[in-house]
């Protein structure tokens, strides 16, 4: 028998509440709110595991009084996520220490026998999602069943398997224990016979239902298009499931409702047909295509608010040396070991600590607004990118802050999933067969430091080193795994540009890539609010004609 049986302590809890746990679930069972919302669930279409979805994300109202009821359910959430971690890790490395997994491991990663050894060994020591969902089911015992719910404690048994999978098999590093302070910021269940669904409140409004008679009333705006195209949606029986989230402003908890909808986002700008080359760096981006090349400073909006942490930061060190002088030694550096400061600091350094983590939350907030409207942008020029397959990791040991504040590894992301919902795609080309930050047009190529920014060669061409990086990689050919550049193409096209070959190369720098153009949203069929379209699931069934739908 395996060796990662459940705590003793917890099927002893288990055993002394399957009485009252049974009597519970079967009441929930015959809860007429659940048999509706299974009922309205089609079993008939065969919906396609690549089926494309979209998240739609409402504001809620939240009462002070059901702050408390919230913040407690998450609690509950955080410990069972907290056990099923430890859980996931303890099987992990009884695998890992097994002899069979290094002889496994030792097999070419092209003989199918390897990955069906892999999966067996998953197998016998229980390290598979569904083991972990299973354990996560069995941690709902005594107060922890009626504040987690069994959709919701299998979702952070997948999420924990998830999270230490990664670290197996060497994607990220070892997952972190959620802490008091941080705890957990999403719950979310499978599908619509959860707890998490759309329910009305007593006075009519439609919100988000948390189990019977606790429901959050939505706050939607009747302007926003993109609450139009969700409401659309649900009304047409497209949601998959809910999710909860919540996010600390001005130390205040706020809550957001999460839905998960089968179809195509709500397209808000047209996308171009040109073929885009890219090249990214830590602080600049140069973008070219058939009629164009810009180069920008990357999220150059950000510095201010960096300076605005920046003295924040000082602050708060300047209230500690005052608060705790005996932390640090007689050079000013702080001590190893633990530090008591954070029980006895003063009011004023508690409202520093929120002010650095409001203002932090608004960075993170403004950087990824900013990536949205630069990918939107590059977007507009076309959907088809080629760019260099770069490291952002060792982007961001070499440039460390810059790296941090701008985050180009997000942008690509998100420019990538952009892409990819749009119908176009994102190629990345290999460098060390291309190398074209040291290529010119005609085919040379020579080193060259970074401090160089511009481009000379011998056969007459000078150029931004970053602009003419970003028009050799729309001539590279990604047709075979070699990723070769056509140096006769890229002569060709060079010999007619004169938009590039004319400038010089100070115009090269802060040249913005030009704006989208905007699709234009009439109103929909139905008015949004609390009296027009319910976002209440109903039996039609119909798919939305696409994007041009809400028009």
């Amino acid at each position: 028998q395996p060796p990662f049986s459940m705590n003793r302590r917890l099927r002893r809890a288990r055993r002394t509440t399957t009485r009252a746990g049974s009597e519970t679930e079967h009441s929930y069972d015959s809860d007429v709110g659940r048999r509706r919302a299974a009922a309205l669930v089609s079993r008939a279409r065969k919906r396609p595991k690549d089926a494309p979805t979209f998240v739609a994300s409402i504001p809620l109202e939240v009462a002070m009084s059901q702050v408390r009821t919230i913040t407690t359910r998450f609690e509950g959430a955080r410990r069972i996520y907290n056990a099923c971690l430890g859980e996931a890790l303890k099987r992990a490395r009884w695998m890992r220490a097994d002899m069979r997994w290094a002889r496994v491991k030792a097999i070419s990663p092209d003989d199918p026998a390897r990955s069906a050894a892999f999966r067996e060994l998953r197998r016998e020591y229980g390290f598979t999602e569904q083991d972990l969902m299973s354990y996560a089911s069995g941690c709902r015992v005594s107060w922890l069943r009626e504040l987690v719910f069994a959709q919701e404690a299998q979702v952070l048994g997948r999420r924990a398997y998830e999270a230490v999978n990664r670290w197996v098999i060497g994607e990220r590093g070892r997952p972190r224990f959620k802490s008091v302070s941080r705890g957990l910021h999403s719950l979310e269940a499978k599908d619509l016979t959860g707890a998490l669904r759309i329910g009305q409140t007593s006075d009519g409004r439609a919100g988000l239902q948390w189990r019977q008679g606790f429901v959050l009333p939505f706050r939607l705006d009747e302007a926003d298009p993109c609450h139009q195209w969700a409401a659309l949606h649900v009304a047409a029986g497209r949601l998959l499931r809910c999710r909860i989230t919540r996010a600390r402003i001005h130390g205040r908890w706020t809550f957001r409702a999460q839905l998960v909808l089968d179809g195509v986002p709500l397209q808000r700008y047209e996308p171009g047909r040109q073929l885009v080359g890219l090249d990214i760096g830590p602080s600049e981006i140069a973008v070219v295509s058939d009629h164009g090349a810009f180069k920008e400073t990357f999220c150059a909006e950000l510095a201010d608010q960096q300076g605005e942490i920046r003295r924040l930061q000082r602050r708060l060190d300047r209230q500690h040396h005052a608060g705790s002088s005996s932390c640090y030694d007689e050079r000013g550096r702080h001590r190893r070991g633990g530090c008591d400061w954070w029980r006895a600091r003063s009011k004023r350094a508690d409202q520093t600590i929120v002010g650095l983590a409001d203002a932090q939350r608004r960075l993170a907030e403004h950087r990824e607004s900013l990536h949205g409207n630069l990918a939107n942008r590059i977007l507009g020029q076309g959907m088809v990118i080629k760019t260099e397959k770069i490291s952002y990791q060792a982007f961001q040991r070499a440039f460390g802050l810059s790296v941090a504040r701008r985050a180009p590894g997000t942008f690509m992301r998100m420019l990538s999933r952009k892409a990819a919902s749009a119908g176009g795609k994102v190629i990345d080309v290999n460098t060390w067969s291309t190398a074209l930050s040291q290529t010119c047009v005609c085919g040379a190529r020579e080193r060259k430091p970074l401090s160089q920014r511009v481009h000379m060669c011998c056969c007459g061409v000078a150029a931004d080193r970053d602009v003419l990086a970003g028009f050799l990689v729309r001539h590279v050919d990604t047709t075979n795994d070699l990723h070769r550049l056509d140096a006769e193409s890229a002569h060709v096209e060079w010999a007619r540009r004169d938009d590039i070959r004319g400038w010089s190369v100070s115009r090269c720098s802060n040249r913005r890539v030009p704006p989208a153009v905007p699709v234009g949203h009439g109103k929909p069929s139905e008015p949004v609010g609390h009296t027009g379209i319910s976002l209440s699931p109903t039996k039609t069934l119909r798919r939305p004609a696409g994007p041009g739908a809400a028009a």
